[in-house]
C-alpha cells in the first residue's frame, strides 16, 4: 500500500490518483524482488560460509580441538546461548558428552538427564526437534529449566547411514526462538560436523595402527 500526503494548497487530481492506482502494483513488484533478492544474497553467503566450514573442519584431526571448535560455530550460527555435543555409542545406545560451549558449570557436573533425553530422541529418531518452551516439555529437567533453558533444538549427525553424535542449542534466560531457517543452516552443519569427526577418527585409527606395526617391528 501506498500512501500520499499531498501539499496544504494542493488537491490530488484525478489523473493522480490513476497513476498511483497504476504505479502501486509496480511499486510491489520491485520491494518484493528487492526482498527475495536479498534473501538470496544471505542463502549465497551462508552456503559460502559453510563450504569455508567444510575445507577448514575436515583440516582439524585432533577430535577434542574440533569438537570444541564444533559448539563454538554451532552457537554462532544459531545465535544460541549455549550448545552441547553427544557422542552417541553404537554399542549400548547411550550418549557421552563431547563437547560444551557456555554451559553452566552446576549442569555440566550432573548426568544432565533432560538434555541427554532431548538428544536420545533425537539419536534413536534420526529426527530433528525443536522445542519452544523447554520448561513445559514433558521431558524437561527442573535443573535446566531454572537454569534459565528456554528454547532447545537438536539435531542428528549421520555418518555411513547411522546417527554417531547429535548436536544440542538452547537459547538461555531469553524469548529467542530457532527459526526453520536457523534450523535448516544447523542441520546442514550438523552434515558437515559428521564428516569431519568420521575424518578425524579415521585418521587417529590409521595413527594408532602405524604406532602399533612400529611397536611390533621393534
Amino acid at each position: 500500500m501506498i500512501y500520499v500526503v499531498s501539499a496544504a494548497d494542493k488537491t490530488l487530481t484525478t489523473q493522480d490518483v490513476a497513476l498511483l492506482t497504476h504505479l502501486g502494483p509496480q511499486v510491489s513488484v520491485a520491494v518484493e524482488n528487492a526482498r527475495l533478492h536479498m534473501e538470496q544474497e544471505q542463502r549465497l553467503r551462508v552456503m559460502s560460509s559453510l563450504h569455508e566450514n567444510t575445507l577448514d573442519l575436515l583440516a582439524e584431526l585432533d577430535l577434542s580441538d574440533l569438537m570444541r571448535t564444533l559448539v563454538e560455530r554451532a552457537v554462532r550460527l544459531t545465535g544460541a546461548s549455549t550448545a552441547v555435543i553427544y557422542r552417541h555409542r553404537m554399542d549400548g545406545g547411550t550418549l557421552d558428552i563431547g563437547a560444551t560451549y557456555n554451559l553452566p558449570g552446576h549442569l555440566l557436573a550432573q548426568e544432565q538427564p533432560g538434555s541427554e533425553g532431548l538428544a536420545l530422541q533425537v539419536a534413536r529418531t534420526g529426527r530433528s526437534l525443536v522445542i519452544d518452551n523447554y520448561g513445559e516439555w514433558p521431558g524437561h529437567s527442573p535443573a535446566f529449566a531454572e537454569a534459565g533453558f528456554e528454547s532447545c533444538a537438536a539435531v542428528p549427525m549421520h555418518s555411513r547411514g547411522q546417527v554417531i553424535g547429535v548436536i544440542v542449542v538452547a537459547h538461555l534466560h531469553s524469548l529467542a526462538r530457532f527459526a526453520p531457517d536457523a534450523m535448516q543452516l544447523l542441520e546442514l552443519f550438523a552434515n558437515q560436523a559428521a564428516a569431519a569427526i568420521t575424518n578425524a577418527e579415521l585418521y587417529m585409527a590409521e595413527q594408532q595402527r602405524r604406532r602399533t606395526s612400529e611397536a611390533l617391528r621393534e
